[in-house]
């Protein structure tokens, strides 16, 4: 059941931290970047450019931003996300990828260690050997043939979901992969539409009556990896059966959910009503992030659900492009996975 309230504890709709780097901060940052050498990017030694990263980030950016990342992070009560704009990018580009891949022609690696940099504020970036080729940050652009796929290669409406909403549980009923996202901007699409909404579960909850928020704290739901972990599973592991979308206190929810595809299915009408009831929800809620240049967005995935909106690709190398890092508290859960990097991870049955 839908219902009218529109707050929760004193927060409105849509919370998004908002703040920008003038353009003498931004060169600072870049003007020391020439000062490291990783043509290729996080490959190879992963510890190293992340030591390296994290070591020219902090002496570099300005002080106020690493307190707001801080900040950020620290206050579970806060904002779900967090819009650092004005970062900027390499100065040259070369043309967006088509084949899910990294450029072999992108020779600098700024954008990569801004990611990573930021990332180990957070917690511990890692990777999945499934997906883009295993590194360590993952180029989102759309792959030619693969425009109409329900995955980060695809160009289409990509539905309501937390990342990775069902892969921990592989581990442990209580194991949350990813807690954290980062997104930086490359290049926006051609008709500058593109964007990645947000929805925060602590806005979206206070329009659900009580019985749909019963129903989602819940273990009568399936939930299910993405396809692209998926298919290199036993079809016995290819599901996680009985357990909730909703789970913490009141004053601090957390949702594991994917609400496209397959990936989460209730298991009895009253959890498919609460699905149903949760998606109005979010929608009524959603703010939308473009994709700009320079634009880096921090997202707490155990409380923000994202979603993408759709995009025509040209493949003319002008197409969208956005790098993503994925942040884990701890990678400790995660040690059967690991294999020949201890941040590249591999699901195992």
């Amino acid at each position: 059941m839908i219902m009218s309230t529109t707050t929760t504890h004193g927060r409105t709709h849509g919370t998004i931290a908002k703040r920008s780097l003038s353009d003498a901060e931004r060169d600072r940052l870049h003007g020391a970047y020439q000062h490291v050498n990783f043509p290729h990017g996080p490959r190879g030694d992963h510890d190293k450019f992340v030591a390296v990263a994290l070591r020219w980030f902090l002496r570099f950016a300005p002080l106020w931003l690493i307190e707001e990342i801080i900040r950020w992070h620290s206050d579970r009560s806060g904002p779900g996300v967090l819009v650092i704009d004005n970062l900027g990018v390499e100065a040259t580009l070369p043309p967006t990828p088509i084949d899910g891949r990294r450029s072999p022609d992108k020779v600098t690696s700024l954008s990569e260690m801004v990611l990573v940099a930021v990332g180990t504020m957070l917690g511990q970036v890692f990777s999945f050997t499934h997906e883009r080729n295993g590194d360590l940050v993952t180029d989102l652009t759309p792959v030619q043939g693969k425009e109409s796929a329900l995955t980060n290669e695809g160009a289409a409406g990509l539905g309501w979901h937390t990342e990775h909403a069902a892969t921990g549980l592989l581990l442990g009923p209580t194991v949350n992969i990813v807690d954290y996202l980062a997104f930086l901007g490359l290049r926006p699409d051609h008709a500058r539409i593109s964007k990645t909404v947000v929805a925060d579960i602590r806005d979206a909850l206070p329009l659900l009556g009580r019985e749909t928020i019963d129903a989602l704290r819940a273990p009568i739901y399936r939930l299910r990896p993405p396809l692209l972990v998926r298919q290199k599973l036993p079809v016995e592991r290819q599901s996680i059966d009985r357990v909730p979308v909703l789970t913490g206190p009141e004053m601090c929810p957390e949702v594991r959910v994917a609400l496209y595809g397959d990936m989460t299915e209730g298991m009895t009408p009253e959890a498919d009503r609460a699905l149903v009831d949760l998606s109005v929800a979010l929608d009524a809620v959603q703010r939308g992030l473009a994709t700009v240049s320079g634009r880096l967005a921090l997202v707490d995935n155990r409380t923000v659900l994202h979603g993408r909106a759709p995009f025509t690709p040209r493949f003319d190398g002008n197409d969208r492009w956005l790098m993503r890092a994925m942040v884990t508290s701890s990678l400790r859960p995660m040690q059967a996975w690991q294999r020949d990097s201890t941040r590249v991870l591999t699901p195992m049955p």
